[in-house]
């Protein structure tokens, strides 16, 4: 199954809140519902700083996280894009 497609939008009446005028979100449709593209959201409410979280942690292989980390991210997506469509979300 491909995931949806992305594509960065500005979303008319929605909360402020959630969408502040003049950023741009995705959103996901499925069967007439709408929802926020929540990696957006989280990056633009806690942006990550690689070169900070490389200063506090020096001896760990932050290369190698940050791929298990992206491979852990993906799965979880699949699953609840699954989960959401009343689809077998198991892993595999």
């Amino acid at each position: 199954m491909q995931p949806p497609v992305f594509e960065p939008i500005t979303p008319i009446k929605v909360s402020e809140r959630w969408f502040p005028k003049g950023r741009k979100f995705g959103l996901y449709e499925c069967g007439g519902r709408v929802a926020p593209n929540v990696t957006s959201i989280l990056g633009w409410k806690f942006p990550f700083d690689k070169s900070k979280w490389k200063r506090s942690e020096p001896d760990i292989d932050h290369d190698a996280v940050t791929k298990e980390s992206a491979k852990r991210g993906t799965a979880v997506h699949l699953a609840m894009e699954k989960w959401l469509q009343s689809q077998d979300h198991a892993p595999v």
